[in-house]
């Protein structure tokens, strides 16, 4: 109690002007992650900017060839991950991130190059009687190929995520930032925390 007490008259001597904070421009700052490396932002993409950061080799090594135990289970038997339609979490489809003429040239882009394939249309996953839609979009690589700025390919699988059971492993072990929560300092204390107490974190 003596310690909440002397808190609040510590706060109640500070003296200052709070400015109007505009969250807007706050969250269109680029952040870094726990690395320390520039966190980028989804991007428009075209053909061109994605074409030169794809190997020759993708789409040709099949899935569970590289996958063993829980892992290779989880890619050959999926239908036993989805969660059963109570517990589903139904999102809003992200955006696929193409503008409207550079659609005919990605879709012919990931056909060939093996990233996505063809279905009929009566064998896409449904929920509520649509098909299962997640979202595409492009990040930079800080590189150009001629003209265009190169991007890695991103899919946003946040739909699926809602839906189906994740590969868990041990990442429930490992810490977390909300374990922070119950740390209290006082005026005289300081928390030092390093980069690698960071990433251990992952």
């Amino acid at each position: 109690m003596v310690w909440l007490v002397k808190d609040v008259k510590r706060l109640q001597s500070l003296n200052g002007k709070l400015e109007r904070f505009d969250w807007d421009q706050f969250f269109n700052t680029r952040g870094i992650d726990y690395k320390g490396d520039e966190v980028k932002t989804a991007r428009e993409f075209c053909w061109g900017n994605i074409a030169p950061a794809l190997p020759k080799e993708i789409g040709r090594v099949p899935l569970a060839e590289v996958c063993s135990l829980g892992a290779r289970h989880y890619v050959e038997n999926l239908d036993l991950y989805i969660k059963p339609r109570e517990k589903w979490i139904v999102r809003r489809a992200p955006r696929v991130m193409v503008p409207e003429a550079e659609w005919p040239e990605v879709c012919t882009g990931l056909v060939r190059s093996g990233v996505c394939g063809l279905m009929p249309a009566d064998e896409l996953f449904q929920v509520d009687g649509r098909p299962l839609l997640n979202g595409l979009f492009g990040v930079t690589k800080d590189e150009w190929e001629g003209d265009f700025e190169v991007f890695r390919l991103i899919m946003n699988l946040t739909p699926l995520n809602g839906i189906a059971e994740p590969i868990k492993g041990d990442v429930d072990t490992l810490p977390m930032w909300s374990l922070m929560n119950p740390f209290f300092l006082q005026p005289e204390e300081t928390l030092l925390v390093s980069s690698e107490d960071v990433r251990c974190f992952f």
